[in-house]
């Protein structure tokens, strides 16, 4: 049987494309299938114990028997944005007890004249 393997983030790098059409044996578990995958593509193996697997865009366990035109994805973690210290903009979170920087403390004093951000 033939499926389409679609690869995100980590596992699209190991394999080095987002989509590919790979021959099983009838029967072939998700599991089984992504074993094959890893002895294909080696650089899979460290994601073995933590990529979610999904059968015609829905979760499946490894068990899961696939069928003949079904599409597997390999969804790795995604990690990645601000440190512990840092807010979405990239600026260095502070506690609200903290006192503010210098530079802080002169934009908090200053008052918006009414025709400002017009």
């Amino acid at each position: 049987m033939r499926i389409t393997v679609r690869c995100f983030a980590g596992c699209r790098d190991a394999v080095g494309s987002t989509s590919l059409s790979v021959e099983f044996p009838e029967g072939t578990t998700v599991g089984e299938a992504f074993a094959g995958m890893i002895e294909s593509y080696p650089a899979l193996a460290g994601f073995d114990r933590s990529v979610m697997l999904a059968v015609n865009r829905e979760y499946a366990g490894r068990q899961a028997v696939l069928e003949d035109g079904d599409e597997l994805a390999c969804i790795p973690p995604v990690s990645g944005g601000a440190g512990p210290n840092e807010g979405r903009s990239g600026m260095k979170r502070r506690s609200f007890d903290e006192a503010p920087s210098s530079d802080e403390a002169s934009i908090q004093g200053r008052r918006a004249s009414p025709n400002e951000g017009r």
